[in-house]
């Protein structure tokens, strides 16, 4: 299905009011500002990207592959071609960010540089595809291998669902620097996707039961250290068995304080975006596993460099969770 674009966003959105307030007073400075500008370092001017939602559609193929590609999902052996091509053949579900940097006045949308997308794929809609069994194979596999029975079976359930489970594989895939504030609107608008794919008589009947989501499945980076058991109930995200030595876990600490002024716990699990932390609090399951990577988290400076390992955390979460959890985000 395909839907029209989405309303624009700026990342410095909220401070629109302050900024008009403040244009008289600029103004009348602005004779001794001229002077004051000429004499100031370039590289301190402050740069004006303006963010816009967007449908996915077929256009967005090889941006989406790319952000797939560089994202979450390299531990499977999947065809990013075929992910790719289902994001953006569903233009009635998710959303992706495009920035452009300097406003969007005489700028195509070829213009403007995709840095973010939130989607939800059902996994018995694209069940002619080899993906969705491809993912769900690779997860469980993972499981079996880190996560305990009970955390296991749920996630049998879920993948390889029974009638009347509607189940979609939450993609959730951004640039670390994308303003935190669009966060919550991307997270809303993908609520707003699913309700009106639900009840608009443009969508098929026979397509409406897939967007009538019941649990969602997801996958999303972190960093800590992980063990052979770390099936986990939800809102208990798992942390490590594995001792440090006392000597070892006191200079991580004291390199951590050296850098943030404070210790880190190195057996805390560290999230790449604070969402993700949420996803796994509100979780009715959980599991990690390590994944083989050379991008640590950096704990503290110095010449030690010291890191935490990159892992992958799987998560399963209803809809009703999911909803609530998208109402705190909008309420931060």
């Amino acid at each position: 299905m395909k839907r029209k674009r989405k309303s624009s966003s700026k990342g410095a959105e909220d401070e629109t009011e302050k900024e008009v307030e403040a244009q008289g007073e600029e103004e009348e400075e602005e004779d001794e500002g001229n002077q004051a500008n000429n004499d100031e370092d370039p590289k301190d001017e402050e740069l004006d990207v303006e963010f816009e939602f967007f449908e996915p559609c077929e256009e967005d193929f090889h941006s989406v592959k790319d952000l797939l590609k560089a994202g979450t999902w390299e531990f499977v052996d999947v065809n990013f071609s075929e992910l790719a091509d289902s994001i953006s053949g569903l233009g009635n579900i998710g959303s992706i960010i495009k920035s452009d940097a300097g406003g969007a006045d005489g700028k195509t949308d070829d213009d403007r540089t995709p840095c973010g997308l939130l989607t939800a794929l059902n996994f018995r809609q694209f069940s002619n595809v080899c993906w969705p069994k491809v993912v769900a194979d690779a997860l469980i596999k993972k499981a079996e291998k880190h996560a305990d029975a009970k955390t296991i079976r749920s996630l049998q359930e879920l993948v390889q669902p029974s009638s009347g489970t509607e189940v979609g594989l939450l993609v959730s895939e951004r640039f670390a620097n994308l303003p935190p504030e669009l966060v919550p609107a991307l997270h809303k608008s993908l609520l707003e996707d699913i309700v009106w794919s639900c009840k608009t008589p443009d969508c098929p009947k026979e397509e409406r039961k897939f967007y009538q989501f019941t649990h969602f499945v997801g996958v999303v980076r972190c960093y800590g250290h992980s063990s052979s058991s770390s099936g986990s109930a939800a809102g208990e995200p798992p942390v490590a068995k594995k001792k440090l030595g006392k000597k070892k876990r006191k200079v991580l600490q004291s390199q951590a304080s050296a850098d943030s002024g404070e210790g880190i716990d190195i057996n805390k699990v560290v999230y790449a975006q604070p969402e993700f932390e949420k996803y796994v609090e509100k979780a009715s399951f959980s599991f990690s596993f390590p994944f083989s990577s050379n991008n640590g988290k950096k704990l503290a400076g110095g010449n030690a460099g010291m890191r935490l390992p990159e892992m992958r955390m799987v998560f399963g979460i209803t809809r009703k969770a999911f909803d609530e959890l998208v109402k705190e985000l909008c309420l931060e």
